[in-house]
């Protein structure tokens, strides 16, 4: 997903630089990182008997280059946007759904729709989007409002120092 995201958005900026579209990717791949990762590390990975490098490069890099990719993004995010993660994850849960209970296996160990932890992992991905998205809009509303601080500082000081030059 994240290598979709990255391949998407590069033509984006360079051929249309279509803010909007870039913003609709982020914002759709920024909570399904942190949803993928969270439940995986926290539930799956005790579970699974895998190698730790194969782990890393598929459940933690992609969330890490996600989370660096946001320092130099200018990413908006508005909630008028957050209806597409939840699209994805939805589909997601359906998909999920529909192959474990026609089948009677599950895809991940434990999540066969017929117990107390089904629920709680499939509930807990739309409130792990949520918080994901809400402390990034903050966070990056944050950065926002220091820079423009910092610019306006910058002014000032700048203006004081020609105001001194002219009296000298």
């Amino acid at each position: 997903m994240t290598f979709i995201y990255f391949a998407s958005v590069l033509p984006t900026n360079f051929v249309w630089n279509s803010q909007t579209i870039s913003d609709i990717l982020f914002t759709t791949i920024w909570p399904c990182n942190w949803a993928i990762t969270i439940v995986y590390w926290v539930y799956l990975f005790p579970i699974f008997k895998t190698d730790l490098w194969v782990n890393l490069q598929i459940h933690l890099l992609p969330v890490l280059l996600t989370v660096l990719d946001s320092f130099f993004n200018s990413c908006i995010f508005e909630r008028k946007n957050y209806s597409y993660p939840f699209t994805i994850i939805f589909i997601y849960i359906l998909v999920n759904l529909t192959i474990t209970l026609s089948s009677g296996i599950p895809l991940y160990p434990g999540l066969n729709y017929k117990n107390l932890l089904s629920y709680g992992l499939v509930l807990s991905l739309p409130a792990i989007s949520i918080i994901s998205l809400e402390m990034m809009k903050y966070a990056k509303r944050k950065i926002a409002e220091n820079k423009n601080y910092r610019d306006k500082q910058k002014k000032f000081i700048e203006s004081e120092m020609l105001e001194v030059s002219q009296l000298e």
